[in-house]
Formats: C-alpha cells, sequence, structure tokens
C-alpha cells in the first residue's frame, strides 16, 4: 500500500490523498474558514491540519507531489511553516 499526497500550494491550491490508485480526498484551500477565492496554501501547517481532518499524518505519507507556479521558474517556493518562511 502507497499512500501519496499531492499539494498545489498556489493559485486554486489545495491537498488530495491517494492510497495507491484510489483518491482518497481533496480539500481546496478556498473552502476553508470561508478562504478567498483562488486561496494559496500559505502556510503548510495547512497541509498537517487538513491530514489531521481525515485521521493521516505527516509519517504516513510515503510518496509527495508539489505543484505550484511560483517554482515553474526555478524550482522553488517560499512559504511559510507555522508563521516562519520557508523555501520549498
Amino acid at each position: 500500500m502507497q499512500i501519496t499526497c499531492g499539494v498545489k500550494l498556489t493559485q486554486s491550491g489545495g491537498v488530495a490523498l491517494f492510497q495507491d490508485d484510489e483518491l482518497l480526498f481533496n480539500v481546496e484551500a478556498q473552502k476553508l474558514e470561508n478562504g478567498r477565492r483562488y486561496s494559496d496554501v500559505e502556510d503548510l501547517e495547512l497541509i498537517s491540519r487538513i491530514l489531521a481532518d481525515f485521521g493521516f499524518k505527516i509519517g504516513d505519507i510515503d510518496r509527495w507531489a508539489l505543484d505550484g507556479w511560483d517554482g515553474a521558474d526555478h524550482g522553488r517556493a517560499v512559504r511559510r511553516n507555522g508563521g516562519s518562511p520557508v523555501d520549498i
């Protein structure tokens, strides 16, 4: 059994979780806490919170797939982790 977490960091950001080839859930950032339309994943803590809502932890993830417009040119994106800036 392989668990893959897909994260889109930028415009219309969100988190999706797959177990093997089955989609377990997909959550858009804009749907949380009355977020603004096309919300980014601005703080990486959001990923942990979404996973926890479905009974998963960061350590449960076998593979990560990241996407985001910010990293398109330079292969990295700057986000926050608990409010502190971090390069991805």
